[in-house]
C-alpha cells in the first residue's frame, strides 16, 4: 500500500507516463528481491537485490539458475528467513565470541534451575509469605461503585489482598468481576471509592502509572507479539528493568552488553519458573492457548509486577493445561512474593488454589473468607443455584463429597 501510494505521487511528478518503463516482470523482480533477502530488514532487501540482479551481472547467464524463480524457491526452502537470517546468525556468533564466549541466555535449563531467581525479584520491597508484612497492604480497594445508567455493575465493593496472598474472585456471569478488574487496573474510573497500592492512593492514576507501582493485569485473550520468539517476548517485557540505550546499543558498548546479559539471565529464569524452556525459541503464534496464557503471565512478571490481576487465565484451555497452570501461580507467589487476585469459573480448581475467596453477586460482595467456609454459605449456593430446595440439597451433597475428598 505504501509503495503504491508513493508510486502515485511519483507519477504525478513525472507528468507523462511510459507504459514500457516499468513492466510487470520488474515489479515481480522487486518482490522477489525483498522476499528472498528477508522482508523484515533493510539488510535483507539489499542482499536480495545483490543476489537476484548481482549474480547474473557479475557471472553471466551461466549461473542464472541461482537467481531464477526455481533458484529462489530452492534457497527459501533451505533458509525460510531469507539471506538476512544467515547474516544475523553469523553476526551473533561473532558478537558472542567478542564478548567472551556463549551468551548467558543460552545456559542449560539445569544450571538456571539451580540458580536463585534474583533477576525477577521486585526491587525495593521486602517479601514475606501468608500476608505477614510490616508495610501497608499491596492492594486495598474500598467502597468501589460503578453505575451504567440505572444499573449498578459494582456496588460499594471492598477488596483487600495481603502480601503473598492468593485471592479468588468468583461469581456468576454479570456479577461485576471484570468491571471491578477494570477499576483496579485503571481501565475505567469508579463513580465512588478509593484504591491503594502499597499504601499509595492510585484512585486518580492512569493504567501506566499503576503499572509503574507494580500492578499487572492479564486479559481473557493473551496480548502478545505473535511473530516474536517466546524468549524475545520476555526480553521485551524485561526492558523496564534493563533499558536498551540507543547509543550504547548501536556501538556495542559495555553498558549495552551488560544489559543484554542481564535480560538473557532473567528471561531464562522466567522460562524456568513457568516451565516453558522447550518453547523458548518458538514464535508466539505457534503456541497453544494455554501456553500463550502462561507466556502472558511471564511478561507481566517480567515487567516487575508484584500485584497480579488474572482475568480468567484458564478459560478455554485443556484440563492438562489447567493442571499445569495452578502450580505455576503458586511458584510465582512462593518465589517472588507476589500478591494474586484471580477470576475464574472453575470452582473446584479455584477453591483448591486460593487462600481466600470473595464472591460477587449483582455487583455486591456476598461472602468473603476461607474457601471451605464460603463454598458452604447458603447465600453463595443460592447465587449460583437459586433458592429451590432440591438444588440446595444437591449442593449440600456435593459439598459433603468435596469435604470427603479433602
Amino acid at each position: 500500500m505504501i509503495a503504491g501510494l508513493a508510486g502515485y505521487f511519483y507519477g504525478g511528478l513525472l507528468v507523462t507516463f511510459d507504459p514500457t518503463g516499468f513492466g510487470p516482470e520488474q515489479s515481480l523482480n522487486l518482490v522477489a528481491m525483498a522476499v528472498f533477502g528477508g522482508v523484515t530488514t533493510i539488510t535483507g532487501v539489499v542482499l536480495g537485490a545483490l543476489w537476484v540482479r548481482g549474480i547474473p551481472y557479475a557471472f553471466g547467464s551461466n549461473v542464472g539458475l541461482a537467481s531464477s524463480g526455481a533458484g529462489l524457491l530452492l534457497v527459501l526452502l533451505v533458509v525460510p528467513g531469507g539471506l538476512a537470517s544467515l547474516v544475523f546468525r553469523l553476526r551473533d556468533r561473532v558478537v558472542d565470541a567478542l564478548v567472551g564466549g556463549s551468551v548467558p541466555g543460552r545456559a542449560s535449563a539445569m544450571a538456571v534451575a539451580d540458580a536463585p531467581r534474583a533477576h525477577l525479584l521486585p526491587r525495593g520491597r521486602a517479601r514475606k509469605r501468608n500476608g505477614q508484612a510490616a508495610g501497608p497492604l499491596p492492594l486495598d480497594a474500598r467502597g468501589i461503585s460503578v453505575h451504567y445508567g440505572g444499573i449498578a455493575a459494582v456496588n460499594d465493593v471492598d477488596l483487600r489482598a495481603a502480601e503473598a496472598e492468593i485471592v479468588g474472585l468468583v461469581g456468576a456471569n454479570g456479577a461485576g468481576k471484570t468491571t471491578l478488574f477494570d477499576v483496579l487496573s485503571g481501565q475505567i474510573r469508579p463513580d465512588t471509592g478509593t484504591m491503594w497500592l502499597h499504601g499509595v492512593d492510585v484512585t486518580a492514576l492512569r493504567v501506566e502509572q499503576r503499572a509503574e507501582l507494580g500492578l499487572g493485569r492479564s486479559f481473557q485473550q493473551a496480548r502478545l507479539f505473535d511473530e516474536m520468539s517466546l524468549r524475545d517476548a520476555f526480553k521485551i517485557s524485561l526492558e523496564r528493568r534493563e533499558r536498551s540505550e540507543a547509543v550504547p546499543s548501536l556501538l556495542g558498548l559495555p553498558p549495552s552488553r551488560r544489559a543484554e546479559r542481564a535480560k538473557d539471565l532473567a528471561a531464562d529464569e522466567l522460562l524456568d519458573l513457568l516451565g516453558l524452556g522447550p518453547f523458548a525459541d518458538r514464535q508466539v503464534n505457534q503456541l497453544s492457548t494455554g501456553t500463550r496464557r502462561l507466556a502472558e503471565l511471564g511478561c507481566i512478571v517480567g515487567l516487575g509486577a508484584d500485584v497480579l490481576l488474572l482475568d480468567e487465565p484458564m478459560a478455554g484451555i485443556a484440563q492438562r493445561e489447567v493442571e499445569a497452570f495452578v502450580p505455576v501461580i503458586r511458584e510465582i507467589r512462593d518465589h517472588l512474593g507476589a500478591t494474586v487476585v484471580i477470576v475464574d469459573h472453575d470452582i473446584p480448581m479455584i477453591t483448591a488454589l486460593v487462600d481466600r475467596l470473595c464472591v460477587l453477586a449483582q455487583g455486591e460482595v456476598i461472602a468473603d473468607g476461607q474457601p471451605s467456609v464460603v463454598r458452604t454459605d447458603p447465600a453463595v449456593i443460592a447465587a449460583y443455584l437459586g433458592t429451590e430446595a432440591r438444588a440446595i440439597t444437591r449442593s449440600g451433597d456435593l459439598q459433603g463429597a468435596t469435604h470427603g475428598r479433602d
